[in-house]
């Protein structure tokens, strides 16, 4: 049945059986009802084009290579009904990038059930308190398991890697931008990922809030470069990123940040880059830093204490203004202008 497209199961039905929907490589679209309490073995082995798959809550068994080789798969959602997870389930799921696992009890789990998957780009989301047991476990092939509190939200630091940049969106995806609160870039980012931090941090592209509860950020082994889309637009004119310049109104209005660490090789922080960043409390500004721009700290009330680097030359006019908690403010001798 390669031709089929989508597949919406009946509501009445209760169990997908054996071999049910194997090689039915043209499927893209996929409704499970909340009925379906058991996959069978081979079900949907080798169903290469679906891309997201959420099981649901009332799913209890996933058979032996259920899921085997659907490459297409992005992300994956195991509800905290599963009990037993089989040999192989998802063995060569090469595109998944995310896995939000609910059982609060480690399932029974056949072997290989991940191999071939990407073990270093695919992140792994289970219950507080449970990071322990899932690590010793299959889901250990994975090299980055965090964990997700009650609400839903990512309480450990996650670490993302990026090979290319602009690829931020698609190694996070949709479903997790408004659950992490504390994120660690390693690697290259554009325009589309900082447009995509920012949503990430409360602040989308036209200035608007969001629902993102992303609090602390560490760019400190991130590089920033030119490309990518506009991560926000000023009467009408769009902003890009530039190589090692940390842009204007790069992080305009994101209220919700509460520290950040600048990349190392910036050398600039342009104009309004923290405007209105009233939650921020600790900000590092790196040694390569050179130039701080006008307006570039304005509203940051909650800064109480900030050291500019020596090697700064110029300061922007405004740059500090409204910046009410500051008791202590550390400007180098080699400053030239402000």
């Amino acid at each position: 049945c390669s031709g089929l497209t989508s597949l919406t199961i009946p509501s009445g039905v209760t169990s997908i059986g054996d071999w049910a929907f194997y090689g039915c490589s043209g499927l893209t679209s996929l409704t499970i009802p909340s009925g379906v309490t058991s996959i069978g073995n081979y079900a949907f082995y080798d169903c290469s084009g679906l891309t997201s798959l959420t099981l649901p809550s009332g799913v209890t068994s996933i058979g032996i290579a259920a899921f085997e080789y659907c490459s297409g798969l992005t992300s994956l959602t195991i509800p905290s009904s599963v009990i037993s997870i089989g040999k192989e389930a998802f063995y060569g799921c090469s595109g998944l990038t995310s896995i939000y696992v609910y059982p609060e009890n480690l399932p029974e789990l056949g072997t290989d059930i991940f191999g071939r998957c990407d073990a270093k780009n695919c992140t792994v989301y289970v219950p507080k308190g449970t990071y322990d047991d899932y690590l010793v476990s299959e889901f250990g092939y994975f090299e980055n398991i965090v964990g997700i509190n009650k609400d839903g939200l990512l309480t450990t630091q996650v670490t993302i890697k990026l090979d290319e940049a602009g690829t931020l969106p698609d190694r996070i995806g949709e479903n997790q931008k408004y659950l992490i609160t504390n994120l660690k870039i390693v690697g290259k980012i554009n325009g589309t990922d900082l447009k995509f931090i920012r949503e990430m941090a409360g602040c989308d592209f036209n200035g608007e809030k969001t629902d993102g509860k992303l609090s602390i950020l560490d760019l400190s082994e991130a590089k920033i470069v030119t490309g990518g889309d506009a991560y926000t637009s000023y009467y009408g004119y769009n902003m890009y990123t530039y190589n090692d310049e940390l842009g204007y109104r790069a992080f305009y209005g994101c209220s919700g940040l509460t520290s950040l660490t600048i990349p190392s090789s910036v050398t600039s922080i342009g104009e309004g880059a923290f405007y209105g960043c009233s939650g921020l409390t600790s900000l590092i500004i790196p040694s390569s830093v050179t130039e701080i721009g006008e307006l570039a700290f304005y509203g940051c009330s909650g800064l109480t204490s900030l050291t500019i680097p020596s090697g700064v030359t110029s300061i922007g006019y405004d740059a500090f203004y409204g910046c009410s908690g500051l008791t202590s403010l550390t400007i180098p001798s080699g400053v030239t202008s402000i």
